[in-house]
């Protein structure tokens, strides 16, 4: 504890606005990220598709082991830019995501505050992978009860200025992307005997609730 008469040290100043891609649930480095970015997100709306990644997939807490939920796109040519992704309607993902939610969460502590919510995600039939996680954010960002100003880029740029370019850098399996940002603080999940850190924000708000937002500004690492 600091002397009465001695301020604290000023953090850090943002890097910049969070710059990065849409994502299926994210994960919660992710929302991490926007906080450390002080709620200045910028949505790379020009980037081409990248396969095996958060833009269509999440990560859960299942009764036996982490549990990946993927959305099922059509096949499309390559170097498709992200906004002309379709989802492929002939599979029942929607079902089996809301059924395996409800298998992975139904009796975590925070559930049934979330579920209508949760489920309206899963009740429209989606065209669009863009628009399902633009929705998506917009659903996570209100239940975190975390405020974002978001824009989207006008034009691709290899090479963005003034900003905290985090594009494609949460990638499923990886941890050196944000570890020098983020560190999981550690919280009661309903399976598993070590702690899986980094799943999806559902997990989190399943099992932390109103206690969610601030875990993860607890997380955060203010090193530049």
């Amino acid at each position: 504890m600091l002397p009465s008469d001695m301020t604290p040290p000023a953090l850090p100043p943002p890097p910049g606005p969070l710059l990065t891609e849409l994502h299926y649930f994210p994960c919660q480095a992710f929302f991490a990220a926007l906080l450390r970015a002080e709620g200045e997100l910028i949505i790379e709306a020009h980037e081409t598709f990248q396969k095996q990644t958060y833009r269509n997939r999440c990560y859960i807490q299942g009764a036996n082991q982490v549990l990946l939920l993927t959305v099922p796109v059509e096949k499309a040519r390559k170097h498709v830019s992200i906004k002309d992704v379709r989802i492929d309607t002939t599979q029942r993902w929607r079902a089996q995501h809301w059924r395996a939610v409800q298998s992975a969460y139904g009796k975590s502590p925070f559930f049934e505050f979330f579920a209508d919510e949760f489920e309206r995600v899963f009740a429209k039939e989606w065209e669009w992978l863009y628009e399902l996680n633009r929705f998506v954010l917009t659903q996570c960002l209100n239940l975190l009860g975390l405020s974002a100003r978001i824009t989207e880029t006008e034009h691709w740029h290899a090479d963005a200025k003034g900003v905290w370019d985090l594009r494609s850098a949460f990638q499923p399996g990886q941890t050196s992307s944000w570890r020098h940002f983020y560190q999981p603080v550690v919280y009661p999940q309903l399976f598993g005997e070590e702690f899986a850190e980094n799943l999806s924000v559902l997990d989190l708000l399943c099992c932390e609730g109103p206690h969610a937002l601030s875990l993860l500004k607890q997380s955060i690492r203010y090193r530049n």
